[in-house]
C-alpha cells in the first residue's frame, strides 16, 4: 500500500494529497475522512510552499516602454513640451 502524505495549502484548510496531487477539503467527504484519520494517528502534513515575493512596481519609464512610448513622446502627446 502506498504511504499517504499530505501538504497544507496557504490560507485555506484544504490539503494536497501528494500521492496523486488531489486537493482535498471538507467538500470531499470520503477523502477528507481519510485525511482526518491520518491526522488522528499523529501525522502532520508538510508545510505549504511560501508565496513568491511580489514583483516591484514598474517605474513610469518601464510602463511607457511597454506601450512603446518615451517620456518625451508622452509629454509631446499631452502638449507639455
Amino acid at each position: 500500500m502506498t504511504k499517504l502524505n499530505y501538504k497544507s495549502r496557504l490560507h485555506t484548510n484544504a490539503v494536497v494529497r501528494l500521492t496523486d496531487g488531489m486537493i482535498l477539503g471538507p467538500n470531499n467527504p470520503e477523502e477528507w475522512a481519510e485525511y482526518q484519520a491520518w491526522l488522528k494517528k499523529g501525522n502532520k502534513p508538510e508545510e505549504p510552499e511560501p508565496l513568491p515575493e511580489p514583483l516591484p512596481e514598474p517605474t513610469v519609464q518601464e510602463k511607457l516602454q511597454r506601450v512603446g512610448l518615451t517620456i518625451d513622446e508622452l509629454k509631446q502627446a499631452l502638449g507639455l513640451q
